[in-house]
């Protein structure tokens, strides 16, 4: 008799899937990222991210040490105008 399992797997995959769309919602709605976050974003690796960004080829903005990129400045950046300027 496996009648009881099925609701319960079914149960667990609704679960899981609820899960990754919030997740997805919350990155959805950010509107600023840290350089790791960025680099994970374009598909590089963390220190192509930080060369961008000490180029000047990625625009940002610093909180004390912390450093992060909004929306903006990826879309700045994935276009290729090469103007990362700084909020």
């Amino acid at each position: 008799m496996t009648t009881t399992t099925a609701p319960t797997v079914r149960r667990e995959k609704a679960e899981a899937l609820k899960a990754r769309v919030d997740a997805a919602r919350k990155a959805i709605a950010r509107q600023d990222y840290t350089v790791p976050e960025v680099a994970a974003i374009l598909g590089v690796n963390r220190n192509s991210a930080y060369d961008a960004v000490k180029r000047g080829e990625l625009g940002h903005y610093k909180i004390g040490r912390n450093i992060r990129v909004t929306q903006a400045h990826l879309d700045v950046f994935r276009a290729g105008t090469g103007e990362g300027e700084q909020i």
